[in-house]
């Protein structure tokens, strides 16, 4: 996202899945098919005893994302500031108001969103009229997903034809020597987000107008990324690829999320692969198989900063939501996925104390900016889909 804000990217390189006589076994194609894991069981996760009402604790968040972020007809990059927010920020906070269904609210962001649209190429470039500033294409497929669910949602043909318009730009975004999308328009990096992130918004407006090359671009996206960029040490994703070949080895939390969230619609809607099997191995590495000691975690808990892990959380929501577990081993996986995510949250919502959630006024410290207040009330959204309290 923004050269400034980040330093990221991953991916995969999977093919296929199988659980056999209740030994959770994964077959990996990279040259040749050596299991990369076998586990026979899943650790329970244990929580708290719940406190509150999880919509109830996200309506509030919401409230205050607007109260304090939202004024004069625009968003301000944070509660003390009037600048104007890049459109990274501008994207989480679009979907943040998005999952809260206000039709008034969300006709606002969507035409504040506009003031980004690079009339000449078709993209969203980081600042307001300024394709100068670059156009990134995991921030674009960020705002195609804030068109798509306003479009659902507040039943727009408007909006969706805005997003499709939108995805029409980002498949133009394929690197044409090494594949993948390229993750800055004109650049030379593919980065494992840019193309996740894709593939997910094809697969999401896939689910609203049937289009067959949503579909299969939203398959291509996440095949090139398991083929390029998995790291067959723990199964989780490379920050990306040069076009000269050299792979950036950094990894963040967000590219699982984003897979899980696409695996999980590709099981509903394709049977090529077997995506299921593909979306519970990922689930069940990276909560350490209920261990909670994956990479991305930290004296108990997901350590990657919120703008990242948000989009964890909504791919572990969409894993329980999503799909069905079959077989005792998934059972017990389904089970801790859940008490994880509600752990996670419960967590987040005794650091933050009332100041954060409840008082009128800007939040405090790291929530102050509109990005991380934006990311925080989607965390807090991702929980209502699975648990009614935390």
């Amino acid at each position: 996202m923004i050269q400034n804000l980040i330093c990221l990217f991953t991916a995969l390189s999977f093919c296929s899945a199988a659980a056999i006589s209740g030994v959770h076994s994964i077959a990996w194609q990279n040259n040749n098919d050596a299991p990369m894991s076998s586990q026979s069981t899943i650790k329970s996760v244990e929580t708290k005893a719940p406190v509150a009402d999880s919509k109830d604790v996200f309506h509030k968040v919401s409230d205050k994302l607007w109260g304090e972020f939202w004024s004069n007809s625009s968003w301000k990059d944070s509660c003390k500031s009037g600048s104007s927010p890049v459109v990274w920020q501008v994207a989480v906070a679009g979907e943040a108001i998005d999952f809260g269904g206000d039709e008034d609210k969300i006709s606002q962001v969507v035409d504040f969103l506009k003031l980004y649209r690079d009339d000449a190429s078709g993209g969203y470039s980081a600042g307001q009229g300024s394709p100068e500033s670059g156009i990134y294409t995991d921030d674009d497929a960020q705002v195609q997903w804030v068109l798509t669910l306003a479009g659902k949602v507040l039943d727009n043909d408007e909006y969706l034809d805005d997003a499709s318009d939108l995805m029409q730009f980002i498949m133009k975004q394929k690197n044409p020597t090494k594949g993948g999308i390229t993750w800055q328009v004109n650049g030379s990096y593919i980065a494992s987000i840019s193309t996740l992130e894709a593939g997910l918004a094809a697969i999401k407006l896939y689910e609203m107008d049937e289009n067959h090359d949503y579909l299969e671009f939203s398959k291509y996206c996440i095949n090139w990324t398991y083929q390029n960029l998995h790291d067959t040490g723990n199964g989780f994703f490379y920050d990306g690829l040069s076009t000269n070949g050299e792979i950036n080895k950094g990894e963040l939390s967000y590219t699982v999320g984003v897979a899980l969230s696409t695996l999980v619609r590709l099981e509903k809607h394709d049977s090529s692969k077997d995506w299921h099997s593909m979306a519970v191995d990922l689930a069940a590495r990276t909560i350490g198989y209920g261990n909670l000691n994956s990479e991305f975690y930290s004296e108990g808990y997901i350590s990657n900063q919120i703008e990242y892990s948000h989009l964890l959380f909504l791919g572990l929501a969409d894993f329980v939501k999503r799909s069905m577990p079959k077989g005792n081993f998934e059972d017990s996986l389904f089970d801790a996925v859940k008490n994880e995510l509600v752990r996670e949250i419960r967590h987040l919502y005794d650091q933050l104390g009332s100041s954060t959630i409840d008082v009128e006024g800007c939040p405090k410290g790291e929530y102050d900016s509109l990005l991380s207040y934006a990311s925080l009330v989607q965390s807090f959204y991702s929980v209502t889909e699975i648990a009614a309290r935390i």
